[in-house]
């Protein structure tokens, strides 16, 4: 019984890391483009997290890279203003690893992933 719902939560945050991933990268575009204000970046952030809570907060055992991917870039949008993903060189460099590795296939995992997976 508890591997069946273990299972069936693996699939159900499998599926829905996979459904958000497309809204994630718009948001990180629109960021990265000047297209988002403040206020409509964190509606977008919240948009995915009430959709993550709707699921019944699920989590799996062992996060997928992609799943630890995702919620790195969500968190780093989250912390840090818009101007600073923007013009901190480096932090531009870590947002758009990340969006690479959920965008490209051949993409290497990114390095120093700081948002532990829920």
């Amino acid at each position: 019984m508890i591997n069946a719902y273990i299972s069936e939560t693996n699939v159900s945050l499998s599926r829905f890391i996979s459904d958000k991933v497309p809204q994630l990268l718009a948001l990180a575009d629109g960021l990265l483009a000047y297209r988002l204000s403040t206020e409509e970046l964190e509606n977008g952030i919240w948009d995915l997290m009430e959709g993550w809570l709707s699921l019944g907060q699920p989590k799996t055992a062992t996060p997928s890279d992609k799943e630890r991917v995702f919620w790195d870039l969500l968190g780093m949008m989250h912390r840090h203003a818009p101007y600073q993903l923007r013009g901190h060189m480096a932090l531009r460099q870590q947002l758009t690893s990340r969006m690479d590795f959920l965008r490209l296939p051949s993409a290497p995992l990114p390095a120093n992933l700081s948002t532990p997976a829920l």
